[in-house]
């Protein structure tokens, strides 16, 4: 093996994984007078796919609880959306532990998804950013804009930081 080549292989080590596991924290709110809102996800090594993407494969995968809200004031109201966090599916994380999308997001029946199908309607986008450290943190943000399907204006939530540790 000569000198290159070694230089070579040592500079494409791969990156060390997350710790896998629950992990709880909290979201900023741009709601006056609201406390902020708890955040919570799952880390694990399973079958998931890029964000926004369809084909599944082996990587480090978070799932976000459905329950994480954010809260989106809308226009020309006193309303304020509790949005729940639209990607249901598993999340890959890139080979340096992040996730930066920005997901259109689709009504039906009342129902907001992230992925198209017959007879939905595109309303709006979710943008979500997300760093996860090998020590067991996290942080990012978040953005949730939908237009009001019954004609009530948009509701965003504007950009929301989002802070999580991992439970022991």
């Amino acid at each position: 093996m000569t000198c290159a080549t070694v230089l070579l292989t040592a500079g494409t080590a791969a990156a060390a994984g997350p710790q896998t596991g629950t992990y709880v924290g909290h979201s900023s709110t741009n709601v006056a007078g609201n406390d902020p809102l708890n955040f919570t996800m799952t880390i694990s090594r399973s079958s998931c796919a890029k964000p926004g993407g369809k084909l599944r494969h082996t990587a480090f995968c978070v799932i976000v609880d459905a329950a994480s809200l954010i809260q989106s004031p809308c226009a020309g109201s006193d309303f304020v959306a509790d949005a729940f966090f639209p990607a249901t599916e598993p999340i890959a994380l890139s080979s340096t532990r992040s996730i930066s999308h920005r997901y259109s997001l689709y009504s039906s029946g009342g129902q907001i998804y992230d992925r198209v199908f017959p007879q939905a309607t595109k309303v709006g986008f979710f943008a979500l950013t997300l760093k996860l450290t090998t020590h067991g943190s996290a942080a990012g943000s978040m953005h949730y804009s939908a237009g009001d399907t019954s004609g009530g204006g948009t509701c965003d939530s504007g950009v929301v930081s989002i802070t999580a540790k991992r439970k022991r």
